[in-house]
């Protein structure tokens, strides 16, 4: 059974096969100076099988006046009101107004300033931003940018635009190997953006149950930086690989790879590996793109 509600600028569905999408429209009218311009924001959430849901709730950005070379920035609460835990993607869609659509900029950053996901608002499909536990929330700053070389081109343009946040149990069976990701990883051929913060979040099987309690593993990135292999190595032991539980039925190591600190060069493979000890656990592998 599926079950839904929508409003103005607002679709949220909830299925029973485990998937919520909750979908926050971004009305943006960006015009040349002297034009007048405007923002609404309206969110709502329906369902019973996961809680996500959005602070503030509405009027997320407001602006008028904008012009090119301008941005606008507000922070946006992420919360699991439900109970159960989910990971959580979001995606831009747009509603009208391809022109500008294309044209605009989108920074998501973390309250630590590490940045989720930097380019155009266009490019913004399938980023995963967390996992989220029961009761738990997560705090994400969105800048939207008016590039200042945009000419008369686009005055008196306007866009409409759809934030859609897919929220997913995660994983859904423990499968046969002994490690299972989160997204992004769980899907092959994942690709990182140069500067950004990739989250990699796994969870260790034993004897086909999750593992609770925290282990020594370790993990460790291969490939290529400035031409030059390199091996970026992170540990639970030396507090680089965090283990997460904040009220998670499942809880999981984790890492925000940030490509700022540990370079990846463009177009060109990786692989992470968990160890614990001499044993390989599983490997992932994502691409670096621009």
């Amino acid at each position: 059974m599926i079950s839904h509600s929508s409003k103005i600028f607002l679709l949220l569905k909830y299925a029973n096969y485990g998937l919520a999408v909750l979908a926050l429209v971004l009305a943006i009218y960006f015009l040349i100076p002297r034009t007048p311009a405007g923002i609404a924001f309206a969110v709502e959430t329906a369902g019973t099988q996961f809680g996500i849901s959005t602070d503030p709730p509405s009027s997320f950005l407001q602006s008028s006046n904008m012009a090119p070379g301008d941005t606008i920035s507000t922070p946006l609460t992420i919360s699991n009101t439900g109970q159960y835990d989910f990971s959580y993607e979001v995606k831009a869609t747009v509603e009208h107004g391809d022109l500008m659509f294309n044209v605009l900029d989108l920074t998501i950053s973390d309250p630590n300033g590490k940045v989720r996901y930097a380019g155009k608002l266009r490019d913004l499909q399938g980023v995963a931003l967390g996992v989220l536990g029961s009761s738990a929330k997560e705090i994400y700053n969105f800048t939207v940018g008016f590039p200042r070389e945009s000419g008369n081109e686009y005055q008196g343009q306007s866009t409409s635009v759809t934030f859609v946040f897919n929220a997913v149990e995660h994983p859904l069976s423990i499968g046969r190997g002994s490690i299972i990701w989160d997204p992004p990883l769980e899907k092959p051929d994942v690709n990182v953006r140069g500067g950004m913060v990739m989250p990699i979040k796994f969870h260790v099987i034993s004897d086909g149950t999750y593992d609770s309690v925290k282990r020594g593993v370790d993990l460790v990135i291969t490939g290529v930086s400035n031409g030059k292999p390199v091996e970026y190595f992170f540990s639970v032991t030396a507090g680089t690989l965090d283990w997460e539980e904040r009220g998670l039925k499942k809880p999981h190591y984790s890492l925000d790879f940030d490509t700022k600190l540990y370079p990846v060069d463009f177009d060109t493979y990786y692989t992470a590996t968990a160890r614990y000890g001499s044993q390989i656990l599983g490997s992932a592998s994502f691409k670096s793109s621009r």
